[in-house]
C-alpha cells in the first residue's frame, strides 16, 4: 500500500462535481480489495453519475453538500 494514496483518500475533500467523483472512485478503486462492500458503495455512485450523464444533476445535488 502507498501511503501517499491513503493519505490522499483520506484527505480529499466532498466531491462537488461529477468530474470530482469519478477521480475520487478512480482513486479510490486502487485499494476496493481493502474496504468492505466497496462495489456496493460505489455502484451507488456509478449509478448516479449514469442516470446523469450530461452532468448537471449531479453536480447540483453534490453541491448541496
Amino acid at each position: 500500500m502507498d501511503p501517499a494514496k491513503i493519505n490522499a483518500m483520506v484527505k480529499w475533500p466532498i466531491p462537488r462535481t461529477a468530474q470530482d467523483a469519478r477521480r475520487f472512485i478512480g482513486l479510490a478503486g486502487s485499494y476496493r480489495r481493502f474496504v468492505k462492500d466497496f462495489s456496493a458503495i460505489a455502484r451507488l455512485i456509478h449509478k448516479l453519475l449514469l442516470e446523469n450523464r450530461n452532468g448537471y444533476e449531479i453536480n447540483r445535488l453534490l453541491s448541496k453538500n
